[in-house]
């Protein structure tokens, strides 16, 4: 069985090995909260269809029990990865499932680390959703993933999913290749202590001020500054990041949509919007911060949060 991000690069894959042998695992890991014990598949999957029923404003579940108990129960898994933070956090998931289960399951690994553009310029590939025909059918071999290996991927999933960050920042600042990067990329979801927002909050934040009012272009904007980087996420999370930031007693956008459709929804600054912008007042200080990072649940209320300094995070002192 071969499991990978992307329902594009699953159709692709499939035309070579057969369909039935390719499915595609559609459920961001690195949006929302991720908590749940991981031998509690049918807890954890309702916890994720319902964050992303709030995101699609829509009855869905990603991910199908019995869909993911066929791709678990086999008896060899293929995982195909780019170096991103959503394939990199699939692989990890799925090598602590494996082993918290002690599931009878061999894995092994496809892990595509860069690619040529159309100008031949090298490009990593944050995700093998990601990738043209061409790229994605001249893969390597699949190999069996090394103890070693696995162990960081299991100790990435593990700081994930942990109700604090310290975890995360240890595995950040280490030398470990694409897991280390990963889990430091990650941190950036912190909000900083400027602006008091995570690095997409303030990305859509400022790009609203400078292409708004359709969200459209902020979002295609917010999107294209960081393709190359190592942290993606999909349009239809940003959009529900907008609304967000448009939500509550002191909102930072004025949010307007005649449909839940991007393509109907504008978004104007706010005051308070404007001087989170400048670095005058951070969000913290302004408006109520309830939000997660992995399993770490930022609450100003309950004096939980932690914020991005020159020396790392920081505990917020209130």
């Amino acid at each position: 069985m071969h499991l990978l991000m992307g329902t594009w690069a699953a159709e692709l894959l499939s035309e070579e090995l057969g369909a039935e042998s390719v499915w595609a695992f559609r459920d961001p890991l690195s949006v929302g909260p991720v908590t749940g014990s991981l031998g509690d598949l049918d807890t954890w999957l309702r916890e994720r269809a319902t964050f992303w029923q709030e995101v699609l404003e829509e009855e869905a579940a990603p991910v199908e029990h019995a869909d993911l108990v066929r791709v678990l129960d086999a008896p060899e898994i293929t995982v195909w990865v780019g170096v991103g933070t959503d394939d990199q956090l699939l692989a990890a998931w799925l090598c602590s499932r494996v082993a918290a289960n002690r599931a009878g399951s061999s894995l092994r690994l496809v892990q595509l680390e860069s690619t040529r553009g159309r100008s031949g310029e090298p490009r990593i590939v944050t995700s093998i959703g990601h990738l043209g025909r061409d790229a994605l059918l001249e893969h390597p071999e699949p190999k069996a993933i090394p103890s070693s290996h696995a162990e960081l991927l299991r100790a990435l999933w593990s700081a994930w999913i942990a109700s604090e960050p310290t975890a995360l920042m240890e595995l950040g600042a280490s030398n470990n290749g694409v897991v280390g990067a990963v889990a430091k990329a990650l941190l950036d979801r912190y909000p900083d202590s400027v602006h008091g927002l995570g690095r997409w909050d303030l990305a859509l934040l400022r790009n609203i001020g400078e292409h708004g009012p359709k969200v459209v272009r902020p979002i295609a904007h917010t999107l294209g500054e960081s393709f190359d980087s190592l942290d993606n996420v999909g349009d239809g999370w940003l959009l529900h990041r907008i609304h967000r930031l448009g939500a509550g007693p002191e909102p930072l956008l004025q949010v307007h949509a005649t449909s839940p459709a991007m393509r109907d929804t504008s978004a104007t600054l706010t005051d308070a919007g404007r001087a989170v912008l400048a670095g005058t007042s951070p969000a913290y200080e302004l408006r109520v911060i309830d939000d997660w990072v992995g399993g770490v649940h930022l609450s100003t209320a309950q004096g939980r949060l932690w914020l991005r300094t020159e020396a790392g995070l920081a505990r917020w002192s209130g």
